[in-house]
């Protein structure tokens, strides 16, 4: 059964919205507008369309007001050592990623946009974001899954020392505006801003090394915090696929392994 019918009701249930995802990525499908779900909850009919027209497609929950979702995003080793002390056990649900963990919590009913390295290794998706919802798989191969799952009670608020680090950087869903008209790319639309770059860049590029250079400059250029260049890479691939020019392709097996994505980069870069 698709994920977005197995999972998505549930998450329906608990009043949290959600939207699909492409398959082992962090951006919706293309052509997908998802922003409406930001004030409005889907229904279970728009989750049958959407499984019909995208039956791989993995699952997003919509961080923000009206999910009542805060989102920290802890990132491997780094993260971990930085939130020590900061994150107690208080009942949160937490997911499992592929390099670290989601821990969620109430939303503090004040406007709070989305940040990268609010401590190393350390983001925050609130208003304006999303996080992908356990099931769903990375571009990695892994699969997303609840190490403590939500029990349907209310969540416990944001941590003090969180709370006080959010309120000296004046975190502001706007910023995603100013962003925007200079220019940067932020964190929480990396993959889908780069997708949709590598889709128009495919139509035009004459070969795959000569896209992935295209969407590298853009990556290190313009990008808050670049991807690692076996994401950009995927990215990449998934395009060519979207944009009718799977003639691009290499003849060599692009895997999802990083190790295998960056033997194929080391012609490019």
């Amino acid at each position: 059964m698709s994920t977005l019918l197995e999972q998505g009701p549930r998450y329906l249930d608990l009043g949290w919205p959600v939207i699909p995802i492409a398959s082992k990525a962090k951006m919706p499908p293309l052509g997908f507008s998802w922003e409406r779900y930001q004030t409005s909850l889907p229904t279970r009919d728009d989750l049958r369309e959407w499984a019909s027209r995208y039956p791989n497609a993995g699952v997003a929950i919509v961080t923000g007001k009206l999910s009542s979702l805060c989102v920290i995003d802890i990132d491997g080793e780094e993260g971990r050592q930085s939130i020590n002390g900061i994150l107690k056990p208080d009942g949160s649900p937490i997911v499992q990623t592929s390099r670290g963990w989601h821990v969620y919590y109430r939303h503090p009913e004040t406007a709070i946009g989305n940040a990268v390295g609010i401590l190393p290794g350390v983001d925050i998706r609130c208003d304006g974001g999303y996080v992908i919802a356990p099931d769903s798989k990375h571009i990695s191969d892994s699969v997303y899954t609840w190490s403590v799952e939500p029990s349907g009670l209310p969540l416990p608020l944001l941590p003090e020392k969180i709370w006080q680090l959010l309120l000296n950087k004046n975190l502001k869903p706007l910023a995603h505006n100013k962003a925007a008209r200079s220019g940067i790319i932020l964190s929480g639309t990396r993959n889908d801003s780069l997708f949709r770059a590598a889709c128009g860049f495919a139509r035009s590029s004459r070969t795959f090394d000569f896209l992935v250079t295209r969407v590298m400059a853009l990556n290190q250029k313009r990008c808050e915090v670049p991807l690692d260049a076996w994401e950009v890479l995927r990215i990449c691939e998934n395009a060519c696929r979207s944009a009718g020019r799977i003639n691009l392709l290499s003849s060599i097996s692009l895997t999802s392994s990083k190790a295998g994505c960056k033997q194929r980069l080391t012609p490019v870069l």
